[in-house]
């Protein structure tokens, strides 16, 4: 019985160091890179169209290098049918930028969701919600530009596609030169389809890039001319004007209290066991 006893509470203690391990990386998971606020626009994602962003290390949040766990973005399904929007799965993959800051080589990360169970809206005023989209685990580089992009192979304008909530914002000419006025400053929308890839700079997805700091000094930033386009981008044919929402992200929570619990249920077990033992 006493044998019995003991292999129990060794079952719980490694449970209990389990958690307590997991407990302790949820907490070093940060809020990096992000658009949160100024819900204005979407643009609509589908076979062949794929939308994507581009985002500095820095412009936002810590420049510092870290691990990329997750990417959050507001999302809907489109359009409204008595059968239900059926996208099917959402695709975000991780790129390097060229020197004109359009995505290039091969996927650094990647993670899907199910489209199919977003949330459905009639038109662009239903908005949207946040989806938590995990990708693998890659190590992003501080002041260092990278593109993610969306992509929803299944989807069509008739059975289904996505929506990826945005913020719009008109550039404007300051001394002969195209100024980019959007709230995000690290990158821009990029649009892919079969007329190749385009930057609009008056377009940003409504996003969060979430990560582990790897506790380094950034590099500085090499110094390179701001590229000067002579005329202003086109806009997307798939991305429109919406309503503003009023709905914000919550950001996650830090489980100090859960912690707390662990160490203390980690002392019973400890003490219940040195008990047994002098029986």
């Amino acid at each position: 019985m006493k044998k019995i006893t003991i292999v129990i509470i060794g079952i719980i203690l490694i449970g209990l160091l389990s958690l307590g391990i997991y407990q302790l990386s949820v907490m070093n998971v940060t809020l990096f890179e992000h658009q949160s606020t100024g819900d204005n626009a979407y643009g609509g994602v589908y076979n062949p169209n794929i939308l994507g962003q581009t985002f500095t290390v820095g412009a936002t949040g810590p420049n510092v290098n870290f691990t990329i766990t997750s990417i959050r973005l507001k999302l809907y399904r489109f359009p409204l049918s008595s059968a239900g929007a059926t996208p099917g799965t959402v695709y975000v993959k991780i790129y390097a930028t060229d020197i004109n800051g359009k995505p290039t080589g091969n996927v650094l990360a990647s993670g899907s969701t199910d489209g199919n169970t977003l949330r459905e809206g009639m038109d662009d005023r239903e908005g949207g919600a946040w989806r938590d989209i995990s990708v693998s685990e890659y190590t992003l580089l501080a002041n260092t530009k990278y593109a993610f992009m969306v992509e929803v192979p299944t989807g069509n304008p008739w059975q289904g596609y996505v929506r990826c909530r945005m913020v719009h914002s008109d550039p404007v000419y300051i001394g002969g030169k195209l100024v980019d006025t959007s709230p995000y400053s690290g990158g821009c929308l990029v649009s892919s389809s079969y007329e190749g890839v385009t930057l609009n700079i008056d377009y940003d997805f409504m996003f969060e890039v979430y990560g582990i700091s790897q506790q380094t000094s950034p590099e500085p930033p090499s110094e390179q001319p701001p590229s000067e386009p002579s005329e202003p981008p086109s806009k997307p044919p798939t991305v429109s004007e919406g309503n503003e929402t009023s709905e914000q992200p919550s950001t996650p929570s830090t489980p100090g209290f859960e912690l707390i619990t662990l160490i203390i249920a980690i002392g019973i077990a400890f003490y219940i066991l040195r008990r047994r033992q002098k029986i």
